[in-house]
């Protein structure tokens, strides 16, 4: 098996903030997804879906807002993966705070300009055979919620999450009783 190439980790994603463009480069986002381990802190970054994670349709999911305040909290880091629904990251945010959804434009990646993280990446999300599957062929650990497009025969699927939590209201009290943010050994 040939060894893996170094990831790529974004293409440059646009934003418009007070009227002027900004571009996060491949470089900036490898550096802020690096930076916990160059500090020695804990060296996760979760990537976090958007749709059927922390909402679904025109509701926020129960708990997202405290689980995202708590994220925040703890200097966790982050970054939500937004949906073709959302034309940029500024208008993702606008809609995600009228939900009540505590969600910064910086937070926010495009979902077609998400390749790969680091290797002390998780991915939360709704959908087992794009996102938790997707996560683990690339080397990424996956966190399967049970909201949006969850079905129970999901987990019959031969797929195995690393963790399977009701909805991401669940995670603070997940993340120090399993120490997820340091584990590395699981799928």
């Amino acid at each position: 098996m040939a060894p893996r190439r170094p990831p790529d980790i974004l293409r440059k994603s646009h934003a418009h903030t007070e009227g002027k463009a900004r571009a996060r480069s491949k470089r900036d986002l490898l550096d802020e997804l690096t930076q916990s381990e160059a500090t020695g802190a804990p060296a996760a970054v979760l990537l976090i879906g958007l749709a059927g994670v922390i909402y679904d349709g025109d509701r926020a999911i129960p708990g997202a807002s405290d689980a995202i305040a708590w994220l925040r909290r703890h200097a966790i880091k982050h970054f939500f993966i937004s949906d073709p629904s959302f034309t940029s990251p500024v208008a993702a945010a606008q809609a995600l705070q009228a939900l009540g959804l505590p969600v910064r434009e910086q937070e926010i990646l495009e979902s077609s300009d998400v390749a790969v993280a680091a290797e002390s990446a998780w991915v939360i999300s709704d959908d087992i055979r794009t996102g938790i599957a997707n996560a683990q062929e690339a080397g990424l650990k996956g966190i399967l919620v049970k909201t949006g497009r969850f079905r129970a025969g999901d987990l019959g699927l031969g797929i195995e999450p690393a963790l399977v939590l009701d909805s991401i209201a669940d995670l603070p009290a997940h993340w120090g009783t399993n120490d997820l943010h340091t584990r590395r050994d699981s799928g």
